[in-house]
């Protein structure tokens, strides 16, 4: 018992960051999730560092997993199942496939826990403290890999920090990277992205607007573009924003817009009015 209490307590004073890596290296989702939920409850900053060393990690983890996931469906397809006349060969053959079958249910298993681990990583950033923002914010900045940055933006978004992701949106030239912070939290900002080169840059402007009254103008305007994909995810925002549907057509929604803006303006269009 002396054994078990000391080993427990020497857990309990190891370095939280030690403990996070060693849970996603061995893909221990409930032990990531304790460690996770003590760093949030503590200093916003440390708890901000060591999501940050996990993250690389729980993704190649998870890499790991889905090609192992990978083989063992290959080991299936590739075992032998022609027909023979020898009982014991087919019996053996049958024992064969019920294997592969097994070790494919446990890859899956394993990816899922992967998966659960590095969703975790991700959604504790809605629970740190507001000192884990310069951290995130001076981590986008610094780090050479895009994934990574990506993955703090929407951290960034996740806390609110609206003021960081503005500053990215004006220091920032990468279509990846101003994608991402577009689409990380709504702002009006947006509107200004509609007709970028990159059409993901385009896509995340759009949903950067998801709330904005103020943007249906500009949507509008924007229609035209050459590229259907757009005015498709065009249309459907002004749908949802304005309770109106109609195809993605640049014509037919100017001549809505020429029709209802005085209305829209003021706050007294009705989609159901004539």
């Amino acid at each position: 018992m002396g054994t078990i209490l000391a080993a427990l307590l020497l857990s309990l004073q190891a370095d939280p960051r030690e403990r996070l890596l060693e849970a996603v290296r061995e893909t221990r989702v409930e032990e990531t999730q304790r460690v996770l939920a003590e760093l949030a409850m503590g200093d916003g900053a440390r708890a901000a560092r060591a999501v940050i060393a996990a993250l690389p990690r729980a993704r190649e983890r998870l890499s790991v997993l889905v090609l192992s996931s990978i083989r063992a469906r290959e080991g299936y397809e590739n075992a032998d199942t022609s027909f023979g006349f020898n009982i014991k060969e087919e019996v053996a053959k049958q024992h064969t496939l019920e294997v592969a079958v097994g070790r494919i249910r446990e890859s899956v298993a394993r990816v899922v826990e992967g998966e659960k681990v590095y969703q975790s990583l991700l959604d504790i950033f809605g629970f740190l403290k507001p000192e884990a923002v310069p951290v995130l914010e001076a981590e986008v900045e610094r780090s050479g890999q895009w994934l990574l940055r990506c993955e703090l933006l929407d951290g960034l978004g996740a806390l609110g920090a609206k003021a960081a992701l503005s500053d990215v949106l004006d220091r920032e030239s990468s279509p990846v990277i101003v994608a991402a912070a577009l689409a990380a939290s709504p702002t009006e900002r947006g509107a200004a992205f509609l007709s970028h080169p990159q059409w993901q840059v385009r896509l995340a402007a759009l949903d950067a607007l998801r709330a904005s009254r103020a943007s249906v103008g500009p949507i509008v305007e924007s229609l035209p573009q050459n590229d259907l994909r757009y005015r498709k995810e065009a249309a459907a925002a002004l749908g949802r924003i304005t309770d109106t549907t109609l195809p993605p057509d640049p014509e037919a929604w100017k001549e809505w817009w020429k029709a209802n803006r005085d209305d829209w303006e003021r706050g007294a269009y009705s989609p159901f009015a004539r």
